[in-house]
């Protein structure tokens, strides 16, 4: 992270994080598309080792995740970058939240002048704006409860702070989002088949079937992934 805050102060960055169990050419396409968009400097790729609503779902490794990262955002590395500031977050909901608002504020810290935005798909930003209105909400229930003589004491007046400290980072973030990029492709027989969604789950599952050549991984990408074995296996 350190070159990153060399090379991006007092910029304009979003804040792409995401599971990337692979990564794939949508996530660039959605990335650039909010770039150019929100007038974004730079995109941040900032690969979860687990995301908490993927708990049944395997997971490569993390440093092969940031690895996979690098080189998808290789050709576009003058504005996408790859981040490893998530590689402690916890697999559960709650200390994924406390671990987030540790990872925000800290990039805050150690990147002054930079505004962040969280910056991905309609997906995620639904599941992020319902965090966030239920710590707004949180947090004035916290503020109310601050004057009441019956809730105070260290231990509830400690949870109301931190409650409202998260509160307060988490607002100063705008959040970005896009449909999930869409591609045309040919079938078997030659047709063009316009508006076809790519998501990792599909890219897996063709992956585990045999294919050594799948749409929507670059082949270094896909040269990486047989090398090392991933999703071969169910």
């Amino acid at each position: 992270m350190e070159s990153l805050a060399q090379e991006t102060s007092s910029l304009q960055v979003g804040l792409m994080l995401g599971s990337y169990n692979p990564p794939h050419l949508a996530h660039v396409e959605t990335a650039d598309r909010l770039r150019r968009a929100g007038g974004l400097k730079e995109i941040w790729m900032m690969p979860i080792p687990q995301s908490p609503y993927k708990r049944d779902v395997a997971q490569v490794p993390f440093k092969d995740k940031i690895k996979m990262c690098e080189i998808v955002a290789e050709p576009h590395q003058e504005w996408l970058k790859v981040s490893d500031a998530c590689a402690d977050f916890p697999p559960d909901k709650l200390g994924q939240l406390q671990q987030y608002k540790r990872t925000i504020e800290g990039l805050m810290q150690s990147h002054c002048g930079v505004h962040f935005s969280i910056v991905a798909g309609e997906d995620f930003s639904h599941k992020y704006q319902g965090v966030t209105h239920a710590m707004a909400y949180l947090g004035m229930m916290c503020e109310a409860f601050r004057h009441m003589t019956i809730f105070q004491s260290n231990m509830i007046g400690q949870f109301a702070d931190r409650i409202v400290k998260a509160n307060e980072i988490f607002q100063k973030l705008t959040i970005m989002s896009a449909p999930r990029a869409t591609f045309c492709m040919t079938d078997e027989e030659g047709r063009e088949q316009h508006g076809m969604e790519m998501s990792s789950s599909v890219l897996r599952e063709a992956i585990r079937s045999g294919a050594d050549h799948v749409f929507g991984i670059p082949d270094a990408l896909m040269r990486y992934i047989l090398q090392q074995g991933f999703y071969r296996q169910p």
